[in-house]
């Protein structure tokens, strides 16, 4: 990806979308820190939003990891493909991306507010993570029976649920709760599976690194 990097932080689940994408996929990407983190000023001169991660190439700014995800589908079409070439798969494997952020993600937005705040209301938290789980229950049932979301071969969609499951089962117990995607037995089975593979494990483990960091920074 020549003169192409991508602005993120290794906390960040939605830049770790992009992380195990590119390790699955094989791919040398220039990953680096946002000027000032997410939501500063620095970074809103690049994308307006503050968020990460954002794609800088050339003069190209692109935002929101599934659109990214994509991108890297697109411009690398020899190396492992993450998509499936039918339509009606690929089309599924955007759809469950984009119902996570849309419905799980949106569910769960309580819960980070408590972790980046204060003391945490417990019950506050604990509400979120309920309706996590009853999002989730309804998400699966777009899922294949068994293994990976789609397709039978891992794609785009477990991409972008993985970081989410990894982190979940870490601070969900923090809260007293257990993690919404141990309370689905299909989502459960699908991050024993997609949870055990290499290149997952790579980035899940460099999230915890910055997680440890983060939660040190707090007390």
């Amino acid at each position: 990806m020549s003169q192409t990097k991508i602005l993120a932080s290794a906390l960040s689940p939605f830049s770790a979308r992009l992380r195990i994408a590119a390790a699955l996929k094989g791919l040398d990407v220039a990953f680096e820190p946002a000027p000032g983190g997410s939501g500063s000023e620095a970074l809103k001169q690049i994308n307006p939003f503050g968020q990460i991660p954002v794609l800088l190439a050339g003069d190209v700014r692109l935002v929101e990891s599934l659109a990214l995800l994509d991108y890297l589908e697109d411009t690398h079409p020899g190396t492992r493909s993450l998509r499936p070439a039918d339509a009606l798969q690929a089309a599924r494997v955007r759809m469950i991306g984009m119902l996570f952020d849309n419905k799980v993600f949106f569910a769960l937005r309580p819960l980070f507010a408590q972790l980046l705040g204060g003391k945490p209301d417990l019950a506050v938290a604990q509400a979120a993570l309920d309706d996590a789980a009853i999002q989730l229950e309804k998400l699966a049932s777009f899922f294949d029976a068994q293994g990976p979301a789609v397709g039978g071969a891992i794609s785009n969609a477990d991409c972008a649920m993985a970081p989410f499951a990894w982190l979940l089962s870490v601070l969900a117990p923090k809260f007293g709760a257990t993690s919404p995607f141990a309370r689905v037995p299909r989502i459960a089975a699908w991050w024993e599976s997609v949870g055990a593979l290499p290149e997952v494990q790579q980035v899940t483990a460099a999230m915890a690194q910055a997680f440890a960091a983060f939660m040190a920074a707090k007390k």
